[in-house]
């Protein structure tokens, strides 16, 4: 589509064309069609005095933090990063002198985003090993693999993450916040990526599990795998590294795992990929409305 905030005498403030510009370049087509076109008379003529880029800028920033890492935070819906969300979105709004905010993001953001980065399953962990049935152990961790690769895929081209990067593009018009804010600015894209990541891998475990164990366990049960004669704790390893690639095998051998497991994951954020899209027009509308 025609980038209409480029056009000299569209007069648009540099800080919103510059998140236009990220944000365009992030959605697909169909999306770009649904989006830009309304706020082409939005963002004409915005362009203004430094002090007022400034104040956009930092209106950008406060929207990365009170409503974009929380919506993904709420996505993920484990409790603990839900109550985060609520604890972000509880934040006064960010002003040039609101010390306080500062404080509170720079104590504050790095352990939501360790939270954040947790998987939200032990799938990886070696108690999942032990379980009633390693056999079933074994295909729940085919099926966290599984979700690991989908959401690799899913988060390289999804559009969620467009909108808090074309944020962060804004406020890097501003040389001297962006340095300030470097760490928050991290952090809340941190945030998201991670929530995101948690429940795609959620949605996919969930939802092949059965199916998977219904592919890897008679692999193992007709490979004759037994692990009671394991001794030691090497010996273990060594079993399990060989139940592994068996595993492997049987869920390499259904093509269209990979397919079910995009789209289950897919379908888990394709909704609050359209919110987070909604509140990034709407936060650019407030960015054109700053005088």
């Amino acid at each position: 589509m025609h980038r209409y905030w480029n056009d000299p005498e569209h007069a648009a403030c540099p800080v919103i064309v510059s998140f236009l510009e990220a944000w365009c370049e992030a959605m697909p087509d169909e999306q770009s069609r649904h989006w830009l076109p309304p706020l082409r008379d939005v963002v004409r003529n915005t362009r203004a005095s430094a002090t007022v880029q400034s104040v956009r800028c930092i209106q950008a920033m406060d929207w990365l933090v009170r409503e974009y890492a929380p919506l993904w935070l709420d996505v993920d819906g484990r409790p603990q990063l839900v109550a985060h969300a609520r604890s972000l979105r509880a934040l006064p709004a960010l002003s040039t002198t609101d010390d306080p905010f500062d404080v509170w993001m720079r104590s504050n953001l790095g352990p939501i985003v360790a939270a954040a980065g947790v998987l939200p399953d032990a799938q990886f962990d070696r108690v999942s090993r032990v379980a009633d049935s390693t056999l079933h152990a074994m295909a729940g961790e085919q099926a966290s693999v599984l979700g690991v690769a989908a959401s690799q895929v899913i988060k390289s081209t999804a559009e969620g993450d467009g909108a808090g990067r074309a944020a962060a593009v804004a406020i890097g018009t501003d040389a001297a916040l962006a340095e300030a804010w470097e760490t928050v600015m991290s952090d809340a894209l941190s945030i998201a990526t991670g929530s995101m990541h948690g429940r795609i891998l959620l949605a996919v475990h969930e939802g092949l599990s059965p199916r998977i164990e219904a592919l890897v366990v008679p692999a193992l049960e007709r490979a004759g795998v037994d692990f009671s004669q394991a001794r030691s704790e090497a010996q273990f390893d060594k079993a399990w590294r060989k139940v592994r690639r068996i595993a492997e095998r049987a869920v390499d051998g259904d093509g269209a795992l990979y397919d079910q497991a995009w789209q289950m994951g897919w379908d888990a954020i394709s909704g609050a990929i359209e919110e987070a899209q909604s509140r990034a027009f709407e936060l650019l509308v407030r960015m054109a409305e700053q005088r």
